[in-house]
C-alpha cells in the first residue's frame, strides 16, 4: 500500500518524493514530510529489496521487532547510490482503524530517516509494511513488515487478602502488550517480609507481618512499553501477632528542623487489627501556627512485625502526611495497650507515645475529680526569641463541665509564679476529644485515655507555643509530709547550659516522712555527665502541693498519691518531670530481663535524638536491642546492637556504649519500669528515656519488619501516590 498525504480518498497514491540537494544545501536544509498510511492490503514479513553500497537500499529500525501502539519506530534508509538522490517512503497496513494506519514523519538528507507513529483508536493488532525505494533506481528498494500491538495495561489493582504465617499465592494480571513481560515492584514500596515476586508476575511466600500493603507495580513488555499502578491487599493477623485494635490516643513532640523550633501533636486514631486506620482526629501546634481538629483519613495504614515493631502512616484532611516507626511496649490478650513512636519524615525530629483508650467514656463528660497535671514546651516572643516554659498544678472538675478550683506553678525560663484559685470549664465531644479552658488563660485540647488519665496539648496563651502534658486523677487525699515517705525514682528535663542543648536527670529521692530528703542522681547537661548528691527539706500542703528546697534542687511538686507526682522547677531551664515510688527490693542484674519498649520523653530543645524500639536484657548482664532513631531530622531505622549492663542493689544500672547507643545510666522503678539518661559527651541534647515491659506477646528477634520495608522514602512515596503533599517534600 502506498502512502498518501492530505486526501484520504487517494487510497494508493505515492507522494513525498525526496530529491537530492546540492552538497552545500545538504548541510543546512532538512526536508520534512508527513506521510499518512492508508489501509491498502498487507505485506510480507521480514525485509526485502536491493542491498549493498553500490545501489542497493537497506533499512535499520528501532525497535527491531514488533512495537506497541504507544511507541514510535525510528527508521533509517541507506542507499549506495553515488548520485545521492535519496529514497521515497511508502507504506501500507491491514486491520487499521477507519483506514488510518498511522503516519510517517520524514527527515532526510542523503541517509534518510523517518519516524513511524501508529494510529490512535486501535482496538486490536494491526500489520504494517514500510518500503524505502531508491529515487535514482526504483528497482532498488527495501521493505520491512511488523505488527503493532496495543500497549500493555495493568488489570490488577487489588489482590486477595493474605493471612500472617500462612502460605500465599496471587498473580498480577495484564492485558495487551508484546510478550514476554517483565514485572517489578518499586523499592520504595517493597513486598512484606516473607513474600517475593516471581518472573511470571505471581507473588508467593509466607508473610511474616500483618497490615495493609500498597505496592507500586511496573509492567514492561518486550518492546519497552511500560505501565505503572498501585496494587493493594491486606495481610490479616491470625492471633499470633500483637495488633492495634481500638481507639488510641497519641502525643508526639520534637523539633521542626526546617524552622529550628518545636512542634507538638496530639490525637486519636481508630485502628483495626488488619492494618487499617478507620479514622481519627488530630491537633498540632508549631512555632508559628496552630492546626486544630484535622480529620485523619481512612487511607491511613500501619504494618506490624513479629516483635511488635511497625510503621504507622497517617494522612489528614489538611493534606498533611506523617510517617512513624512504632514499638509496642504493653499488650493484653493480643491487643496493644501502649507503645512508643518516632517520626520518620526528613527534616523533622519528633517522638512520643500512644495508649489504648477506653471508648466507653466517649459518650459523655469524662472529667470528674481532682487532676494533677504538668506540661512543658516553649513559646516565641514578639521578638522571635524562643523561651522554655513548664507548668504543674491541679484542678478539680465536675460532670457539669466546670472547673471549680485548683492551683498551679509555672517556670517561665526562670521567672516563676503561683496561681491559686484556679477555675474554668471544659467542653466534650464524642470523638474522645475535649477542650479545657483555665482561668490563667491557658487552653488545652485533651484526649481521654481512661477514667484516670487525659493527655494535654496546649493551644492558647501564648498563641505560638508548643506544649505537651498529661493530667492524672489524684487518688490520695489529706496530704502531709508523711505522704512522702520512702524512695522515689524521678526524671527531669530542662534546657541545657549551652545553645541548643538539654539537661536531663534521672535519680533516687529518699523522703523521710518528716520533711527531709536526700537525693542521688545522674545528669547529662549539654554533654557533661556528672553524679549529683543533694539534700534539703520539703513541705506538703493538705492539697498535695509540695515545696522542695535543696542545695542544687528547688522544685514545686504536686502529689497524685503518696510518693507519686509531677514536678516543676524554678530555674532558667524550665525543669519539668515526674517521680514514681520505687518498688522495694534488692536489685541485681537478674532484676532486668525480658522485653522493654523504649520511648523518649518530650524535650524543649533542638537538635534532638529521638528513638523508639525494643530492648532485650537477659538477666545476666547482656543486652541486645533494635531501635528506630531520628537525629535532628535524619531517620535511621532498624539499628540493632549488643552490649552489656550492670545493676546495683539500689536499682541504679549502667549500660555500656555500643555502635548504636552511647553509655547510659538507668534507674529501675520496678522490674517493669525504668528511666534512663545517656551520658556520652557527644550527646549534647540528651533526652530522658522510659523503658516499659508489659507486652504479653512472644519476642521473636530477627523477624521484625525488614529494613527495606521501613524506609522513610517508602512512606513518602505512598502518600505521594495518594496525592498527599508533605510539607517537608
Amino acid at each position: 500500500m502506498p502512502i498518501h498525504v492530505h486526501s484520504k480518498r487517494m487510497k494508493c497514491f505515492m507522494v513525498g518524493r525526496l530529491h537530492a540537494l546540492p552538497s552545500w544545501m545538504v548541510v543546512i536544509l532538512i526536508f520534512v514530510g508527513t506521510l499518512l498510511l492508508s489501509n491498502c492490503g498487507g505485506g510480507a514479513s521480514g525485509a526485502s529489496g536491493g542491498a549493498g553500497p553500490s545501489g542497493g537500499v537497506s533499512i535499520s529500525r528501532s525497535p527491531s521487532g514488533d512495537m506497541d501502539a504507544s511507541d514510535v519506530m525510528s527508521l533509517t534508509a541507506v542507499t549506495g547510490d553515488p548520485s545521492g538522490q535519496g529514497v521515497t517512503w511508502t507504506g501500507r497496513g491491514t486491520g487499521c482503524p477507519d483506514g488510518n494506519c498511522g503516519t510517517l514523519n520524514v527527515y532526510s538528507y542523503n541517509h534518510f530517516t523517518a519516524n513511524y507513529d501508529p494510529p490512535g483508536g486501535m482496538t486490536g493488532q494491526i500489520q504494517e509494511t514500510i518500503t524505502a525505494t531508491s529515487v535514482a533506481n526504483p528497482s532498488n528498494f527495501a521493505t520491512i513488515s511488523f505488527n503493532v500491538n496495543l500497549g500493555p495495561s495493568l488489570v490488577t489493582t487489588s489482590l486477595p487478602n493474605a493471612t500472617y504465617g500462612s502460605p500465599y499465592t496471587a498473580a498480577l494480571k495484564e492485558t495487551n502488550g508484546t510478550t514476554p513481560f517483565t514485572w517489578s515492584i518499586s523499592p520504595q514500596t517493597p513486598l512484606p517480609q516473607g513474600l517475593s515476586l516471581n518472573p511470571d508476575g505471581s507473588i508467593s511466600g509466607t508473610p511474616q507481618q500483618a497490615g495493609k500493603v500498597t505496592l507500586f507495580v511496573t509492567l514492561m513488555d518486550a518492546v519497552g512499553s511500560e505501565v505503572q499502578g498501585n496494587v493493594s491487599f491486606t495481610i490479616n493477623p491470625n492471633g499470633a501477632l500483637p495488633a492495634l485494635n481500638g481507639h488510641y490516643t497519641f502525643t508526639v513532640g520534637g523539633s521542626l528542623t526546617l524552622q529550628a523550633g518545636l512542634g507538638a501533636t496530639a490525637g486519636s486514631v481508630h485502628a483495626a487489627p488488619n492494618g487499617v486506620i478507620l479514622g481519627g482526629v488530630m491537633d498540632a501546634t508549631y512555632q508559628n501556627s496552630i492546626d486544630l481538629f484535622s480529620q485523619i483519613n481512612p487511607t491511613s495504614t500501619y504494618l506490624i512485625g513479629k516483635d511488635g515493631r511497625g510503621v504507622l502512616l497517617i494522612n489528614n484532611n489538611s493534606q498533611e502526611a506523617f510517617a512513624y516507626a512504632f514499638a509496642i511496649s504493653a499488650s493484653s490478650s493480643g491487643t496493644a495497650t501502649a507503645g512508643s513512636l518516632v517520626e520518620l519524615d526528613p527534616e523533622e525530629a519528633s517522638a512520643g507515645t500512644f495508649q489504648l483508650q477506653d471508648s466507653t467514656l466517649f459518650s459523655g463528660p469524662a472529667l470528674s475529680g481532682t487532676y494533677v497535671f504538668h506540661a512543658a514546651g516553649e513559646y516565641e516572643t514578639p521578638l522571635s526569641t524562643i523561651v522554655p516554659y513548664s507548668i504543674a498544678g491541679e484542678f478539680t472538675a465536675n460532670l457539669s463541665e466546670q472547673v471549680t478550683g485548683g492551683e498551679e506553678d509555672f517556670d517561665d525560663a526562670g521567672t516563676t509564679g503561683t496561681n491559686t484559685n484556679l477555675s474554668g470549664s471544659y467542653t466534650w465531644a464524642s470523638t474522645s476529644r475535649g477542650v479545657l479552658k483555665l482561668s490563667d488563660g491557658f487552653q488545652y485540647v485533651y484526649y481521654v485515655v481512661d477514667a484516670n488519665t487525659i493527655t494535654l496539648l496546649c493551644t492558647g496563651l501564648p498563641p505560638t507555643n508548643s506544649m505537651l502534658g498529661v493530667a492524672k486523677l489524684q487518688t490520695g487525699s489529706s496530704f502531709s509530709n508523711a505522704s512522702l515517705d520512702g524512695k522515689s525514682i524521678y526524671y527531669s528535663q530542662a534546657v541545657g547550659s549551652t545553645d541548643k542543648s538539654s539537661n536531663g536527670q534521672v535519680g533516687i529521692v529518699n523522703f523521710d516522712g518528716g520533711g527531709n530528703f536526700t537525693l542521688s542522681a545522674d545528669q547529662n547537661n549539654a554533654g557533661s555527665a556528672s553524679t549529683i548528691l543533694d539534700s534539703g527539706n520539703y513541705s506538703v500542703s493538705t492539697e498535695g502541693r509540695t515545696a522542695l528546697n535543696g542545695t542544687t534542687h528547688s522544685w514545686v511538686i504536686y502529689l497524685q498519691d503518696n510518693n507519686l507526682g509531677a514536678l516543676v522547677g524554678t530555674d532558667a531551664g524550665a525543669t519539668s518531670g515526674e517521680f514514681y515510688p520505687q518498688q522495694s527490693m534488692d536489685y541485681s542484674v537478674a532484676s532486668f530481663s525480658g522485653t522493654f519498649g523504649v520511648s523518649t520523653q518530650f524535650s524543649l530543645v533542638y537538635p534532638l535524638q529521638m528513638q523508639s524500639g525494643l530492648l532485650f536484657p537477659d538477666g545476666s548482664g547482656n543486652l541486645t536491642g533494635t531501635l528506630d532513631l531520628n537525629q535532628a531530622g535524619t531517620p535511621t531505622q532498624d539499628a540493632t546492637f549488643s552490649t552489656t549492663y550492670k545493676l546495683d542493689s539500689s536499682g541504679r544500672g549502667t549500660m555500656a556504649a555500643s555502635g548504636v547507643t552511647g553509655a547510659t545510666v538507668f534507674y529501675m522503678v520496678s522490674p517493669n519500669q525504668v528511666f534512663a539518661i545517656p551520658t556520652d559527651s557527644s550527646i549534647v541534647a540528651p533526652l530522658v528515656q522510659e523503658w516499659i515491659s508489659g507486652a504479653a506477646f512472644p519476642s521473636v528477634r530477627g523477624q521484625n519488619l525488614d529494613s527495606s520495608q521501613r524506609q522513610a522514602s517508602t512512606l513518602r512515596t505512598h502518600w505521594l501516590q495518594h496525592g498527599v503533599v508533605h510539607p517537608a517534600l
